[in-house]
């Protein structure tokens, strides 16, 4: 039998971003300890406002299940001696155990002999004697990205605690934290029904809250402000986008969502709209309003946490600071206009990108010497005639890349960086494709973001981000575990999807060595150091990359451990070995190969084949195939068939067997021993082009 379950942790405002994470990790919590203390659950619900955490089980089993321990002790030919009798280990192990001698077991441990045993039978106690303490440990263990202090206690959590409610059935559960002690009352919404309230169950609890203006359930409150959205923006004869971030962050503000239409004075709409939606959206949490034509209204919609029977003073106030945030970037909008965006540029010199990294000028610079470097490597093998007009672009953009950060409008709104600076740059008269690569260097910004499409945008982005990488490296600011406040990680991933989706040909340690060398004045780390580190890094991005599309682990690994460094070609060759360990016969091609690895000491170096030294027919035989195949692979190479290559690799298998079969490959006589490890190196060697098959592992069954 059991009885459902009711937590409710009452508290000030917590913020909507971080409740979203701490309701998993109550019901997590939850989960985690009612089973270490043996006490079986039905289904776990929580639920949330920023004024509670609600934890709701349906069935909790009324009392712990038995359980029975076992431990082991001393080996008996340790615990009895020689006429049987107990040593002291016997008679300590069982004064530790708790238990006679009597009672002690022997049994026989495969591979290891007898040993003693206890076997301890533990009954459970009914569940309501222990749930005090799992609820404080569950509210206790919540964490949050910040917590406070409140009073004189010690006691930390996102925000201070008013109440707390705890009942099992219908009993209270009692326990206190920081001197709140548990009880059966709740309370209702701060403004419209405040309470408090007493409940004997959720069923109560959940229609106490509904009348006292509290929905508890957040997909109830999104579906209610999605149905109150849609309507408001029919009225007006509108539409809102989708916006499944906005749309979770105000369900997360209110308890009981009530949607208000609003407007804004018409003249507003000559700002560019990115202005308009971000001091709507990011700064008010307004959801913009569309015409038929997806034209921006000069309407909005917010959702209040009050309900009333008059709006006009929640819509006026709402009206009034955004009227207020509009006039403001109106204000830097014309200011901003009045010299070009070039001439924001010589202000970066007194813009300090990072102390010993220097000024934001200095960071412009160093992206427009990579972004020469990249089209060096790049431009090349462009189709058509645009290189030299590529060229001049992204190298445009790259001066003027960073300029917007020191216009008012900027500093107002940083989130419009890169935004601001493609409309001044088109303001200024400068070609679109580099304003809208002043744009693109920022992307991607997040996960599963646009990627640059312009190629200026795309040189210009791959230079930003290995700027700061190397610089922030340089300095010893390297990612661990979980912290990366630089965003290297995401960053380094942006510059291998970039030159993934563009198709470009370039030396990734190259590239990373050549922009290492703009900083020598910079940093005082050993460059070499810092060098292997970035690779390293990158490396380690490139392999999550490639598992995430399932290659398997060791594939990856695989082709990694060749040095290989061009992005395009290591997918090439990735899937290449994962369609060719799908043939028949590959984990005994897999086996013969590793055996060449394998002999070959690690400190050899082959030398040239001597044709004259090769004495019997299977070692003859093998130089021959391997020299038949030779100019087929290095056609295959020109032409990245590493499919073909494999394929006509494996055509080496039953020469290598018979090779090992009949040759003695490590000699007495020294000349013979080096040909034959020489040969065996040139094997390999190829294979080292596209595989190290030592890292791969064999299928099993």
């Amino acid at each position: 039998m059991g009885k459902e379950l009711l937590l409710e942790i009452g508290t000030e405002e917590i913020p909507a971003r971080f409740l979203p994470n701490a309701l998993k990790k109550l019901a997590d919590g939850a989960k985690q300890l009612l089973e270490e203390n043996r006490v079986r659950v039905d289904e776990i619900f929580t639920y949330g406002t920023p004024r509670r955490l609600i934890l709701f089980i349906k069935s909790v089993h009324e009392q712990q299940e038995n359980f029975v321990e076992e431990i082991t002790g001393p080996p008996k030919r340790v615990a009895y001696d020689t006429e049987n009798k107990p040593t002291k280990a016997a008679l300590g192990f069982a004064k530790k155990s708790g238990v006679s001698l009597e009672d002690l077991q022997i049994r026989n441990i495969e591979g290891k002999g007898e040993y003693l045993f206890t076997v301890k039978q533990h009954l459970g106690q009914p569940t309501d004697q222990i749930l005090g303490k799992v609820l404080h440990r569950l509210v206790s263990g919540l964490s949050f990205p910040k917590v406070m202090r409140w009073g004189e206690g010690s006691f930390s959590f996102a925000r201070p605690i008013h109440w707390i409610l705890a009942l099992f059935g219908s009993e209270i559960i009692p326990f206190s934290i920081d001197g709140i002690k548990s009880s059966n009352l709740t309370y209702g919404h701060r403004f419209l029904n405040p309470g408090p309230f007493e409940v004997t169950g959720f069923s109560s609890f959940q229609k106490t809250l509904e009348e006292a203006a509290v929905i508890i359930d957040p997909q109830e409150r999104k579906s209610l402000i999605q149905q109150q959205i849609s309507a408001l923006a029919d009225t007006v004869g509108g539409s809102v986008p989708e916006d499944p971030g906005l749309l979770e962050t105000v369900t997360y503000l209110v308890e009981y969502p009530v949607a208000i239409c609003g407007s804004f004075e018409s003249r507003f709409l000559q700002l560019p709209k990115e202005v308009l939606i971000t001091s709507m959206r990011s700064h008010q949490k307004y959801f913009p309003i569309y015409d038929s034509d997806q034209k921006l209204m000069n309407r909005f919609i917010s959702i209040c946490n009050i309900k009333t029977a008059d709006d006009g003073i929640i819509r006026a106030g709402n009206e009034r600071v955004l009227r207020a945030r509009l006039t403001d970037a109106e204000f830097f909008y014309h200011e901003d206009r009045k010299k070009p965006l070039a001439e924001y540029v010589e202000g970066l010199k007194e813009v300090v990108f990072q102390k010993k990294l220097g000024s934001l000028y200095e960071k412009v610079e160093r992206i427009q010497k990579i972004v020469s470097i990249l089209g060096e490597m790049i431009l090349p093998s462009l189709e058509g005639n645009n290189q030299e007009e590529v060229a001049k672009n992204a190298h445009r953009a790259a001066f003027l890349c960073k300029a917007d950060l020191i216009t008012e409008m900027v500093k107002e709104f940083p989130e419009l960086q890169g935004v601001m600076g493609k409309e001044y740059a088109l303001l200024s008269g400068e070609y679109p494709e580099i304003a809208k690569a002043i744009y693109e260097h920022y992307l991607p910004r997040f996960q599963d973001d646009v990627l640059p499409q312009t190629p200026a945008g795309a040189l210009v982005a791959i230079a930003d981000k290995m700027d700061n990488i190397i610089g922030c490296f340089g300095l010893g600011l390297i990612p661990t575990g979980s912290e990366d406040p630089y965003a290297l990680r995401r960053q380094a991933l942006g510059i291998i999807h970039i030159i993934s989706q563009q198709g470009y040909r370039l030396s990734l340690n190259k590239l990373i060595q050549d922009s290492l060398n703009l900083f020598k004045e910079k940093i005082n780390r050993v460059q070499k150091e810092v060098n292997q580190e970035v690779i390293s890094f990158f490396q380690q991005r490139i392999f999550s990359l490639f598992s995430g599309y399932g290659f398997r682990h060791d594939v990856i690994e695989s082709v990694l451990a060749t040095d290989e460094n061009d992005i395009v070609e290591i997918r090439k060759k990735i899937e290449a070995v994962a369609d060719f360990q799908k043939e028949a016969g590959f984990d005994s091609l897999l086996a013969s190969f590793k055996r060449v690895i394998n002999i070959i000491p690690k400190d050899f170096v082959g030398e040239k084949i001597d044709p004259s030294l090769l004495k019997e027919e299977a070692e003859k035989s093998l130089l021959a195939k391997l020299v038949e195949l030779t100019e087929r692979i290095s056609q295959s190479f020109r032409q990245e068939d590493f499919t073909q290559i494999l394929k006509d690799l494996a055509g080496l298998k039953e020469y290598v067997d018979s090779f090992f079969e009949e040759i003695l490959v490590m000699a007495g006589d020294e000349r013979l021993k080096k040909n034959r490890l020489s040969l065996l190196c040139a094997i390999r060697d190829i294979f080292f082009q596209i595989t190290d098959f030592s890292k791969i592992v064999a299928e099993r069954g």
